[in-house]
């Protein structure tokens, strides 16, 4: 089986490479960007994306608008997204309520567990 991979692959590179006025090595890159990319997409369409706007791939433009780079929860890059002045707004807001949430949930499960152990 190993083999007959092996030997299907070697078949599709030659005749991309015969195909194209392009080197092998730089068929390969573009090869590995696709594969990133498809990973990228399966990430984000199985776990979601998040925005970290204190991320230092976090770009800001003078009208106030950002590049904002977006992360799955398991902490991968995913992809940059552009926000407008008013979308930051709100998903600042909104990050600000999740993270809010998040920290009264885990004070509720500290409480919760420390009145079952009793």
């Amino acid at each position: 089986m190993k083999r007959k991979l092996i030997k299907r692959n070697k078949q599709f590179l030659s005749k991309m490479y015969r195909s194209s006025n392009l080197t092998i090595v730089e068929i390969l890159a573009v090869r590995r960007f696709y594969t990133e990319k498809r990973m990228q997409d399966r990430e984000e369409n199985r776990y979601g994306s998040q925005p970290h706007f204190d991320s230092h791939l976090t770009r800001h433009f003078a009208d106030g608008s950002k590049l904002v780079a977006m992360y799955s929860p398991r902490g991968r890059f995913l992809f940059y997204q552009f926000f407008n002045r008013e979308e930051l707004d709100e998903s600042a807001c909104r990050a600000r309520i999740d993270t809010e949430f998040t920290a009264l949930i885990g004070q509720f499960g500290d409480t919760l567990r420390t009145l079952a152990n009793r």
